[in-house]
């Protein structure tokens, strides 16, 4: 085909073959009519909002297919409209505050309302397409609009990203074991939750999960919900494996939708099989799906997933469904899980853009210039203002150039501004053309589906046979006093479908950025948006799943006010996604390639659907875990233990953070890092007086333990081993308080709370027999030893004490002049002996020697005795003479001495060896 001439061309090295007929093409792109075949109001006199295209249509034919043709739009399918069994359109009626009964009342007569909102003056309503403008005219309406179907991240993937995946899921078929499951859990491997669940104890018990996306049980073929349960792969009564509780449902999509719930719910179950489920379907609308976020919260949901974006969400600003997220975190303490979707397009290989990401484009600020002659005012506008210079540089191009591929798969142009809701004053499209014959040919537009929102788009039917090239132009038609040149967003949503090629400005450059594509509530950075990485090849993301970041240039939006967000000082970059996780696992829902597992029948899960509620999963576990840990720690710690990922898109300058985030969760690591808990039962098992030994539980969690033992004036701290259930302390002192620490760490040697016990060493055992009597001639004034004895006089049968002694030891006594064995004392901390002064002891001057456990003689101390006392303590023999002569003992004497000591000392160990002191 030929191109136009532009001041800047980027040739695709793709083979241009001749174009299909141009009415083909013209029914390609929603909002097709040019002005001159339009009829309608106009739209704030700017251009017809969807909701004037559908009255105008429906004047002809209200038909659901004759007006999805008439719009270039779908006939079911993300970003359809939606109809019900009477051909009724789905639409938002809004008002201009909380309708009354008989606002109600006149509107049910023109059709059926099916919800109510408490948080924001609008309904959801059924109503005949031909009665839009009669509606919108009705006491208080503010506004009608079509809601457009919701769009979830694992239905829309394309034909050749299924095929590519076959064999991966084939290669992941080989994981399963047997089990009560039908079929495995190939998440468990990547994500290191089955060695978490292992090793931590944990199965999601007390922890419940509520997922949002299109429909739960609409389905009964190949499996339905009910077959589910008893093939253990949900929960409920009947389960093989022991989860009996059913999964709550809150709400139900009312038609047959792809039950792409019942297949995140079956991963959750898997990761986290003792969590308890919920669900809600989203709805007709972002409104809808804000009040089922509130359910899932009110019903005591911990943990809310979702796969679910609508194309009607703006990108610069939080509406509905972010305000919602950020309600039920606030309010309820939930952490929400949102996919980043299935968005990213990158360049066909060998053309000019191969390899770049190329789904998205944004502008710092609108750069107005005089539209080319051939351009049409768009549908309902008076006339056209300026159109976008899509060249960053010095010169002017009124155009960009898309290359399109031949897809049996559908797309979505969509367009979004920097304007508040409820302020929106300014109007772009995006239209449209084929360059050819040296001539630009219109062939479709976007729409505006709501006049209070920034945003416009076109749904893209694709029927094409060839690759063809679109001129792609921006045309204002109205200018916001408030925002002239507002900041621009370009996304073009394929889901994976494999359409756009190519595109001529395709690398960021000057105040342009090339491949932001989450937007909406994804975008936003309320909650969590999840990235997914292929459960097969876990090195890198998967080329579909969406690229951030988001920019919001507003406050956001109030729904229960009409007035606009504040905007904010500076527009605030949005790092997204948060992280990543695993896609491209079996359930029995049919979302892709047929897979069979040792005779079962499995189709694998691909898309940022299935990264989401395996993430969440992960967390129902860690929060099981650790109940006290916040979830903004958590996530912390989730980030901070992810695994690395190769970034395809850094050369090109994209940051890892916009890719993937933090990297892909991991459930073990997470775990292992989070706060361990007490070691449990610590306790003494064995004390000796130079031994303790103690145990405790073991502890899985634990990377391993600090034992301390502190005690005898030192302190001792040492590690051990994962795994050690006890530790034995030696070479103690005896008689001494000793207080054990053991304190559990994580696998960051992040210590738990501390468990401590107490004890005091036992004293040494007592000696079994005596020592050896010292000489007399060893008690010489240079042999005292320094030892304190009495200062006055004592009677036979008194008790004295000596000091000075060696602490903690054993001692033996002998009074002279004859040496009168007493017993082993034991001297204690003090280092203090008590003797009983024998009954036989002559009133005069004595000597009492003191000898250690080993016989020697440790010093002696002088006694006085007074005069013997009747009936004195203790029973051993005499010392002798006054005159302090030693007395020499038989043969017989000795023997009998000696049985005397050893009954003394039989005697004291019976009663637990108690020291005398």
């Amino acid at each position: 085909m030929q191109l136009p001439p532009t001041p800047r061309r980027r040739r695709a090295a793709v083979p241009k073959v001749a174009l299909v007929a141009v009415a083909t093409l013209a029914v390609m792109f929603g909002g097709v009519l040019p002005a001159s075949a339009a009829s309608g109001d106009e739209a704030d006199g700017a251009t017809a909002v969807l909701a004037d295209k559908i009255a105008a249509a429906a004047l002809i034919d209200s038909s659901p297919t004759a007006l999805a043709a008439a719009l270039g739009m779908s006939v079911g399918g993300a970003g359809s409209l939606q109809f019900d069994d009477e051909g009724r359109l789905s639409v938002t009626v809004r008002f201009s505050a909380m309708p009354t009964d008989a606002q109600l009342s006149a509107l049910e007569a023109q059709g059926t309302v099916t919800a109510q909102y408490s948080f924001t003056p609008a309904v959801t309503a059924y109503l005949d397409p031909a009665t839009l403008d009669e509606v919108e005219r009705m006491t208080g309406v503010t506004a009608v609009v079509p809601d457009l179907a919701a769009q979830t991240s694992g239905t829309g993937l394309s034909a050749h990203a299924r095929a590519a995946d076959t064999a991966t899921a084939l290669m992941a078929a080989e994981m399963g074991e047997e089990s009560c499951r039908s079929l495995p859990v190939q998440a468990d491997g990547p994500l290191g939750s089955s060695a978490a669940r292992e090793r931590f104890g944990v199965d999601g018990s007390g922890v419940s999960v509520g997922v949002i996306s299109d429909s739960f049980a609409t389905l009964t073929t190949p499996t339905s919900a009910a077959d589910d349960v008893v093939a253990g792969l949900l929960p409920g009564p009947g389960n093989p494996c022991g989860w009996d509780t059913p999964v709550d449902v809150l709400r139900d999509a009312t038609t047959s939708m792809s039950d792409e719930g019942r297949a995140m719910a079956q991963l959750i179950h898997g990761v986290a099989p003792a969590s308890e489920l919920m669900f809600a379907a989203a709805g007709e609308s972002p409104t809808a799906m804000a009040q089922a976020i509130l359910d899932l919260a009110e019903a005591g949901a911990d943990i809310i997933v979702d796969d679910v974006i609508y194309s009607t969400e703006p990108y610069f600003q939080a509406d509905v469904v972010a305000w919602a997220i950020d309600k039920v975190q606030r309010e309820y303490g939930v952490l929400y899980l949102t996919e980043i979707f299935n968005a990213n397009v990158v360049g066909a290989e060998g053309g000019e853009s191969a390899g770049l990401p190329i789904a998205g484009w944004r502008t710092a600020a609108y750069r107005p210039m005089e539209c080319p002659e051939w351009v049409q005012t768009p549908q309902g506008a008076d006339t056209v203002v300026d159109c976008l210079d899509f060249d960053p540089g010095e010169g002017e191009v009124p155009f960009d150039q898309w290359l399109l591929g031949a897809s049996e798969y559908s797309a979505s142009a969509m367009i979004s501004w920097a304007e508040p809701i409820n302020d929106v004053r300014s109007r772009f499209t995006v239209q449209f053309y084929l360059y050819e014959d040296e001539a630009f040919t219109f062939q479709g537009e976007t729409t505006q589906t709501d006049a209070t929102r920034p945003v416009a788009y076109a749904d893209y039917d694709d029927d094409l046979d060839i690759n063809t090239y679109f001129e792609v132009v921006v045309v204002r038609t109205a200018v916001s006093p408030t925002y002239p040149t507002p900041a621009l967003w370009l996304g073009w949503n394929e889901n994976d479908g494999g359409n756009l090629l190519a595109r001529a400005y395709d690398t960021s450059a000057g105040d342009d950025v090339v491949g932001p594509i989450a937007w909406g509530h994804d975008a936003a950075g309320y909650g969590m948006s999840i990235a997914a990485v292929d459960s097969t090849d876990t090195s890198t993301v998967e080329t579909f799943s969406s690229l951030g970041p988001g920019v919001r240039a507003f406050e956001i939006v109030d729904p229960g006010s009409t007035t606009p967000s504040a905007p904010l000082t500076e527009p605030l970059p949005v790092n997204v996604p948060t992280i990543a996780s695993i896609d491209g696992v079996v359930t029995s829902v049919v979302l892709g390639p047929e897979v069979d597992i040792d005779g079962v029948t499995g189709y694998t899960f691909k898309g940022t659907s299935a990264a989401t509620p395996n993430a969440g999963a992960v967390f129902a576990l860690a929060r099981q875990y650790a109940p006290g840990t916040s979830w903004d720690d958590l996530v912390d710690i989730a980030r901070v233990t992810a695994h690395p990922l190769t970034n395809p898109y850094s050369s090109v300058g994209y940051a890892d953070q916009y890719v993937f985030g933090a990297g892909l969760i991991n459930a073990e690591d997470l775990l292992g890092a989070l706060p361990v808990g007490a070691v449990e039962n610590l306790r003494l098992t064995g004390v000796t007086s130079t031994t303790l030994t103690v145990e405790w539980d073991d502890m899985r969690a634990a990377a391993g333990y600090q034992v301390e033992i502190l005690g005898g004036g030192t302190t001792e701290l040492f590690t051990e081993p994962a795994g050690t259930t006890s530790v034995t302390f030696d070479d103690l002192t005896p008689e001494t308080s000793y207080e054990i620490r053991v304190t559990a760490f994580n696998d960051d040697a992040d210590l738990g709370p501390r468990s401590s016990v107490s004890t005091e060493t036992d004293i040494t055992p007592e000696p079994v027999a005596p020592p050896t009597a010292p000489s007399a001639d060893d008690l010489t004034d240079g042999d005292r030893g320094g030892l304190t004895g009495p200062t006055g006089s004592v009677q036979p049968g008194d008790d004295v004490s000596v000091s000075g002694l060696p602490a903690r030891s054993w001692v033996y006594g002998w009074f002279f002049s004859s040496p009168a064995a007493t017993q082993w004392v034991w001297t204690g901390m003090t280092g203090t002996a008590t003797f009983t002064v024998p009954s036989t002891l002559l009133p005069g001057s004595h000597r009492l020697a003191v000898s250690g456990a080993d016989g020697s003689l440790i010093g002696w101390v002088p006694i006085t005795v007074a005069g013997s006392s009747s009936g004195g303590g203790g029973s051993l023999p005499a010392t002798g003479p006054a005159d302090m002569t030693p007395v020499v003992w038989s043969a017989t004497g000795a023997v009998s001495l000696g049985l005397i000591i050893l009954g003394v000392g039989i005697g004291i160990r019976r009663r637990g060896a108690a020291p005398h002191v």
